[in-house]
């Protein structure tokens, strides 16, 4: 994920599922709580596994979901809203989840 649109800014690579992204500190540059939290407004799927990672609203993957499956981007999360939700996916992703179910 980057901080910013079009993948740039500061980046964060996810390895593992991961249910709480305020355990991940960045700049206050990019993000004034200095979390990944509420941060990230792009992404691209660079998995090795062939899995796509469910991106949540809420931490403990709460809230609404929006799955980017594997080898897939998208460069600007203000055009994109949480599946069950009407919150946009722009600094609005607090946890992570890898699945085959995308």
């Amino acid at each position: 994920m980057w901080s910013d649109i079009n993948d740039s800014g500061a980046f964060y690579a996810a390895v593992n599922s991961d249910a709480n992204l305020t355990r991940w500190s960045i700049s206050t540059t990019y993000c004034r709580q200095g979390t990944w939290n509420d941060c990230a407004s792009s992404a691209y799927n660079y998995g090795t596994s062939g899995m796509g990672v469910f991106m949540y609203q809420d931490i403990n993957y709460g809230g609404g979901d929006f799955c980017l499956p594997n080898y897939t981007g998208l460069d600007n999360f203000t055009v994109v809203t949480f599946n069950n939700s009407w919150v946009g996916l722009n600094d609005n992703v607090s946890s992570l989840r890898w699945s085959w179910s995308c």
